[in-house]
C-alpha cells in the first residue's frame, strides 16, 4: 500500500516540474527570439545609417563639384565680358579716330552711348542743350549716321560681328576749291583784276 502511495505521489511530481520546464523553456525561447530580432533590428538600422551617410557623402561632394563648376563658368564669363568691354572700348576709340571727332565730341559720343538723353549729357559736361545738339549732330555728320539708334546700332553690330541692318550715309568729300579745280580761271580773274598801271 505504502508503495503505490509513494508511487502515486510521484507521478504528479514529475508532471509538475516538466510542465515547469516546458514553462521556463518556452520563456526562454521567446527571450532568444526577442534578443535575436532585436539584434537584427540594430544590424539593420546600422546598415540603413551607413547607407543614408553615404547618400549624403556623395550627394554633397557632387553639390561642391557643381558649385565649383559653376564658380568657374561665372568667373569666365566675367573675364569674357571684360576683354568684350576692352575690345569694344578699343573699337570705338578706333572709329572716333577715324571719323575725326574732337575731344568734346568724343565725350559726348561716349555719353550717348551709355544711353543719356542729351539734357542728361548737358548738365553732366555743364553746358547747354544747344551746344551738346550741335555736337551730337556733327558726330552723326562725321560718321555719316542717322542718329543715336543708328550709332549704338553700329558699334553693337561691330562687337556681334554680324551685317549691318542699315546703311551709312556715303559722306561727301570736301570741295576742292577755285584755285585747285579750274587754275587758268584763277589766273584770268586776276589778270583782269590787276590795273592799267600794273599791265606790262
Amino acid at each position: 500500500m505504502r508503495k503505490q502511495e509513494s508511487t502515486v505521489g510521484a507521478q504528479p511530481n514529475l508532471r509538475l516540474l516538466s510542465r515547469l520546464w516546458a514553462h521556463r523553456l518556452g520563456w526562454m525561447l521567446a527571450l532568444a527570439s526577442g534578443i535575436a530580432a532585436l539584434l537584427l533590428a540594430l544590424r539593420w538600422q546600422k546598415l540603413t545609417v551607413r547607407h543614408r551617410e553615404e547618400s549624403l557623402r556623395q550627394a554633397l561632394q557632387e553639390l561642391s563639384q557643381e558649385v565649383e563648376r559653376r564658380s568657374r563658368e561665372a568667373l569666365q564669363r566675367v573675364q569674357d565680358m571684360a576683354a568684350v568691354r576692352v575690345g569694344m572700348n578699343a573699337q570705338i576709340e578706333r572709329e572716333f579716330d577715324r571719323w575725326g571727332l574732337t575731344s568734346a565730341e568724343r565725350s559726348v559720343a561716349h555719353l550717348t552711348l551709355k544711353g543719356l538723353r542729351l539734357k542728361d549729357i548737358a548738365r553732366a559736361r555743364n553746358t547747354s542743350d544747344r551746344t551738346v545738339r550741335q555736337q551730337a549732330q556733327a558726330i552723326y555728320r562725321k560718321a555719316g549716321l542717322d542718329g543715336r539708334t543708328d550709332l549704338s546700332a553700329y558699334f553693337l553690330e561691330s562687337v556681334l560681328g554680324g551685317r549691318s541692318s542699315f546703311r551709312r550715309r556715303s559722306i561727301p568729300p570736301r570741295a576742292p576749291s577755285v584755285s585747285q579745280s579750274c587754275p587758268r580761271a584763277t589766273d584770268s580773274i586776276h589778270t583782269a583784276a590787276r590795273t592799267p598801271a600794273d599791265r606790262p
